[in-house]
């Protein structure tokens, strides 16, 4: 008998049989009717059984199989275990296409095996099949009870593994969840890999999966087929490793599991998500289950309500693997509230790798030991790696646990480029009694939409869709209140699924993605085009109560269900987004006008909801709209407001700004710079060049997001910069807090930093030109933080502060031109609150230059374009000008002049100009007072010099600025996909408004004598438009 790992399953079938003839191979039900009537099959009997079936091939196949591999179909029970070696030992390869496929499905499946020849073990769906697959010949297979009660001789089989290890012994398939089955040939040096899966340096206390959670002599329940990959590694369990398969073959209704779980007793048990979810919601269920000490689950997502009611119950572990790859190793959780989450062992060799900003792809990388481990590398000798397609999130706090969040195919990509991974938010509608199966789609959408397919023995045809959406319209709520705001489900985006198009599902029950939304293409589309229809008298009940401001918490509740905040808490400062405020204007415009009588051309748009941007306020204003006091364009807030309250700002955060003069160390040889907002795109680049520079010790990044290296993978990968270069210790990534005032770092690292750096360069700031200086707070405070840290650093850091020509905008030039000198107490912008933060930054950091001595730069930043040097990068797609020309095109129509001169700088040679900056001020050991920089391009061009190659690519003609944005104003917020210039609406309504303001003529100097990548700027031209043309897909 060869050892452990070269051994052949027909082999060990033989051997068992003569070492252990009265042991138990499996457990299966006497009648599929009744769930506590079972009978065993012994060792003994499963190797007679084998042996029958194998004489039984060759005397029948013998000169009239047309080809080496044959098909197995029949009733769900353990002859797929038996003919599949009986067909090894008869010299044939066995193939086991699902029952359950579509016969179109199993006609391609058949085709790419070239099997022409089929033994039918009693299934109804053979005709079907025979029907579609043109030249099938089918012999009937014989009956379990005559194979077990054989007295055939032993067939014989003299191959050796050496010899055959390549060979392909059984041919399944994948599951078919984003299409048609694919054929996989597993080898038997593919099975050997879970002959050896036996950890032998394994703690008793570790489980690396059901191979060492369950002993030898133990029960293991299953209900998985045996032409399911998992079903028949576990009856090849079984007899590898001596293990009790007790098969279930009935009906999965809850009572019966129950009945043949209390009567089989196992130790283990594996189920389908949805089996556990049926078992969760009853006590019998539960009591069932824990009595089991392992619960394995995998095929799909358990809700978390199922999973965390059945793990306070019994060890519930999840389960993963694929037919290419077999059963993944991974650890029992430690505590069972983190069920949900993997940990894989080191032997493995498991790399996580980004995907996108949230998850990652688990690929398994091949290493010495692969023959012996990984059973994917026997398929495919010539890889390095294996992606599985998998995708998984960190655990918020605990190193090395990773959750299930789906497979690529899952995500959904939205028309702004937010990504949705919608398999939690299905479970969760799923475990409504009324709901089968759930849909959530919204690829290339500006909204995701859901489509349900009810349980037709408990919703009829001539019920009502409306009842049935208001049934499980609590379950949508609560699936909402796990997404992101992008993937807000509203309730008019519901759709009900047709009973004459059933939800296509793979073998092992989970939805069929691809499928199901090419079949439902028309509905989905039509769902995305949806408004909502429904008349309401809410906000009439709320006026005639004069209680406007509960209709505001209503509205705000509607489209942030999960945002808990006061009736004098910020919008934007708790979280919701540009998106969310374009649903609130629509929603409250539309029930204006149901209770206005003079409502012709009523609109609350975006900016009013950016201006009056607290419940309270809103509510105010709501109510002057309501008695005819105001016009719902109208803002209330005079110039003179703003700048007292930007006048209260500056003197608030400058105020405490000590009188410090104090000798400073210089630096030593290299530079240490910390850099903020490194994973945004300007920081990107800025990160990038920094790390090239040898002159550069180190940098610290520091980001708000706890995951700041990921989210800085992908963004150097998106831009096509050096990956490499973030996994040296020149880079450090720290979560960062940065309006408290240790920046939300230790003491330590707050002190470590302090001694350390050379130079500050303050880059993060939230780009959004609708919202109010308020909103920006925590950025100012976060200046003023940093400044502190500059003064009292070993070496005065020198504070380059990135902030932006806007924050001057309105500014009268002296002499034609705005100069390149610091002056602190000049007036503010009094349009945009973005500008006016900006404004308050540069005063903080004057003050404290001028004050105390602290060695500044101000980079006042003019427009920054899409990237020229890098092939992967490019402008995105959400900022100003690229929604200006996306939505052109949408509309037919482009502004055929901008009113300012296109002055823009390339955003990667930007990088290395600030760089430049940096690198000469920081080596230069005068600490003066502050000073400053305007960089923009001082070549400039005419936008009708662009305006050719932009009509070429996009077909629109040109029209007046203000036409262009009154056709703009006229966009439903369901078109905002195709017209995403909709969201900036008040930015361009200020491009007229205060045309003079952005087109004020600054001096131009100070950059081109420290940077040789300023001097050799040249003007923007066709050539460079056509290329960001292409990185938009124009």
């Amino acid at each position: 008998m060869a050892c452990v790992g070269n051994r052949l399953l027909p082999e060990v079938v033989r051997r068992n049989a003569q070492i252990d003839p009265e042991g138990i191979f499996a457990h299966i039900l006497e009648d599929n009717q009744c769930p506590t009537q079972w009978t065993s099959i012994t060792k003994r009997q499963l190797a007679v059984a084998v042996d029958a079936a194998a004489w039984w091939i060759t005397n029948t196949l013998t000169g009239k199989a047309d080809s080496k591999v044959v098909a197995y179909m029949g009733a769900s029970d353990i002859r797929y275990v038996i003919c599949t070696i009986a067909l090894s030992k008869a010299g044939y390869k066995a193939f086991l296409p699902s029952p359950r496929n579509s016969s179109e499905a199993n006609s391609r499946l058949f085709e790419s095996v070239g099997c022409v020849c089929l033994l039918w073990g009693g299934d109804a769906s053979m005709p079907v099949l025979e029907q579609g697959i043109p030249g099938l010949r089918v012999w009937e297979f014989p009956l379990l009870e005559d194979l077990v009660r054989s007295s055939t001789p032993v067939y014989p089989y003299r191959k050796s593994f050496d010899n055959v290890e390549g060979e392909t012994f059984v041919i399944m398939h994948t599951s078919g969840t984003t299409g048609y089955p694919k054929p996989v040939a597993l080898s038997h040096g593919w099975f050997s890999v879970q002959d050896r899966a036996q950890p032998a340096d394994a703690p008793d206390d570790v489980v690396y999966g059901w191979w060492n959670a369950i002993k030898e002599g133990d029960k293991m329940f299953t209900l998985a087929p045996f032409f399911h990959a998992l079903g028949f590694a576990l009856a090849v369990e079984a007899v590898f490793h001596g293990k009790e398969l007790v098969f279930y073959s009935s009906t999965p209704d809850v009572n019966s599991v129950v009945d043949a779980l209390l009567v089989t007793c196992p130790r283990v048990a594996i189920f389908p998500p949805a089996v556990l979810e049926s078992l969760s919601q009853s006590m019998n269920g539960l009591d069932a289950l824990s009595a089991i000490e392992y619960v394995f689950y995998g095929g799909g997502p358990l809700s978390t309500a199922a999973g965390d009611s059945i793990s306070q119950r019994t060890q519930l572990i999840p389960a993963l693997g694929s037919t290419e790859v077999g059963h993944i190793p991974t650890f029992k959780p430690k505590v069972s509230w983190n069920w949900k989450y993997f940990e894989w062992p080191k032997y493995y060799n498991v790399c996580m790798r980004p995907h996108d900003e949230k998850n990652y792809e688990l690929v398994i990388r091949r290493t010495v030991r692969s023959r012996e481990i990984h059973a994917v590398f026997h398929l495919f000798p010539d890889l390095r790696e294996w992606g599985t397609k998998d995708l998984f999130s960190k655990h918020p706090t605990e190193e090395g646990l990773w959750r299930f969040e789906g497979r690529v195919d899952d995500v959904i990509v939205m028309a702004n480029g937010e990504k949705v991974t919608p398999v939690e938010m299905e479970s969760t509608i799923e475990r409504h009694p009324l709901v089968h199966k759930a849909l959530i789609s919204g690829q290339g959408m500006s909204q995701c939409v859901l489509l349900v397919e009810p349980k037709r023995e408990q919703w009829h045809r001539n019920d009502q869709p409306g009842s049935f959406i208001d049934d499980i319209w609590p379950h949508v709520i609560s699936a909402n209140e796990l997404a992101p705001s992008h993937a807000f489900i509203e309730k008019h985006k519901i759709g009900i699924a047709s009973r004459d198009k059933p939800f296509r599902v793979a073998t092992k029950g989970v939805l069929q993605r691809g499928n199901v939304c090419h079949d439902y293409a028309a509905e989905i589309a039509a769902l995305g085009e949806s408004a909502n229809q429904e008349k309401t008298d809410t906000l009439a009940n709320y006026v005639q109560k004069g209680d406007l401001i509960s209709y505001v918490r209503e509205v705000v509740a509607s489209i942030a269900p999960k945002l808990e905040l006061s009736d004098e808490t910020e919008f934007f400062a708790a979280g919701i987004d540009s998106l969310q405020v374009v649903r609130m204007a629509g929603r409250i415009s539309r029930d204006l006008k149901a209770i206005l009588t003079d409502s012709h051309g009523m609109q609350i748009s975006p900016q009013i909801i950016y201006g009056y941007s607290t419940m309270k306020s809103l509510a105010a204003y709501l109510s002057t709209v309501v008695i005819g006091k105001t016009n719902t364009g109208d803002l209330c807030h005079s110039s003179g407001d703003m700048k007292y309250m930007m006048d209260r700002m500056v003197d608030k955060y400058t105020k405490s700004i000590p009188a410090l003069h104090r000798d400073y160390d210089l630096h030593g040889e290299g530079n240490t710079i910390l850099l903020t907002g490194s994973t945004g795109s300007f920081g990107s680049y800025l990160l990038d060049v920094f790390l090239r520079n040898p002159s550069i010790r180190k940098v610290y990044c520091l980001n708000s997001s706890p995951d700041a290296l990921h989210k800085q993978m992908l963004s150097f990968e998106e831009r096509d910069l050096n990956v490499e270069a973030l996994s040296r210790a020149r880079v450090e990534f720290l979560a960062t807090t940065l309006e408290d005032e240790q920046l939300g770092l230790s003491r330590d690292k707050y002190e470590e930093i302090s001694d350390a750096i050379d130079a500050i360069v303050h880059n993060a700031w939230k780009v959004d030109f609708n919202l109010p200086v308020q909103s920006f707070t925590n950025h100012i405070e976060g200046t003023r933080n940093l400044a502190s840290l500059s003064l009292y650093s070993r070496k005065k850091a020198h504070m380059y502060f990135v902030s932006s020509v806007a924050a001057i905008s309105g500014l009268e030039p002296l002499q034609n031109k705005v100069p390149e000198t610091p002056l602190l107490g000049k007036p503010g912008p009094s349009g945009q609150g973005y500008a006016q933060s900006k404004h308050v930054a540069e005063q903080i950091c004057l003050s404290a230059s001028l004050r105390s001595g602290m060695p500044c730069t101000i980079l006042r930043i003019g427009q920054i374009a899409g990237p020229m040097t890098k092939s992967c990068g490019r402008w995105n797609r959400n900022e100003w000008l690229p929604s200006l020309i996306i939505t052109s095109k949408s509309m037919g129509m482009i502004p055929e002049s901008l009113d300012m001169p296109v002055d823009w700088i390339p955003i990667d040679i930007l990088a290395q100009v600030v760089s430049d900056i940096v690198h000469s001020e920081t080596n230069n050991d005068s600490r003066g007072p502050a000073t400053l920089v305007h960089l923009k391009n001082p070549h400039l061009t005419d936008w009708c010099n662009l305006l050719p190659i932009i009509q070429k690519r996009t077909g629109a003609k040109p029209v007046s600025l203000e036409r262009w944005i009154d056709e703009l104003q006229e966009t439903d917020a369901v078109d905002i996909e195709n017209r995403p210039a909709l969201k900036l609406l008040s930015f361009y309504k200020q491009l007229v408004d205060h045309a003079t303001e952005y087109s004020t003529p600054l001096e131009i100097h100070n950059a081109s004598k420290v940077s040789p990548a300023f001097c050799n700027l040249r003007p923007v031209d066709a050539n460079m438009m056509g290329a960001w043309l292409s990185q938009w897909g124009l």
